[in-house]
């Protein structure tokens, strides 16, 4: 077996970043996409809107002072499928980065430790808005390189 880069984290899906995020607005998104498909249509031009939901996530990061950014993990979005597609994505909560090259390898370094219950829980803190353990799935996902 090769060695894989693996990061290790908590995946939250996008109806509940949604839930959790309405009060972020982030304007007449229909509208914009309309426009901007409008336009670069008119100019033989390929665009690639991104999900609302995604744009919420960056919007809540953006508002983060240094000191909260510093305390929190990194979140990052999964596309659900193999296509450049953003309809629909879940959010992934990076708490850390392992590199497995055997079976052995892998069951000792990709489970759930105590560090990652630190850092999930240090990401509710300054998420704040409801989220509990519940909406925070613990996941692992293949790395690029």
């Amino acid at each position: 077996m090769p060695t894989v880069k693996v990061a290790v984290g908590y995946i939250i899906e996008q109806d509940v970043m949604n839930r959790l995020l309405a009060d972020i607005n982030i304007g007449d998104f229909e509208a914009e996409v309309a426009e901007a498909k409008a336009e670069a249509e008119a100019e033989g031009v390929q665009v690639t809107i991104l999900n609302p939901v995604i744009c919420k996530v960056t919007k809540w990061k953006n508002r983060l002072t240094p000191e909260q950014q510093a305390r929190i993990p990194e979140v990052l979005w999964c596309v659900r499928n193999n296509s450049d597609n953003l309809d629909h994505c879940s959010f992934f909560v990076r708490t850390r980065y392992e590199y497995v090259s055997t079976r052995e390898e892998v069951f000792d370094k990709l489970r759930h430790f105590e560090s990652d219950v630190a850092a999930r829980q240090r990401f509710m803190d300054v998420f704040g808005r409801g989220i509990k353990e519940s909406d925070m799935k613990f996941a692992t996902r293949k790395s690029r390189p």
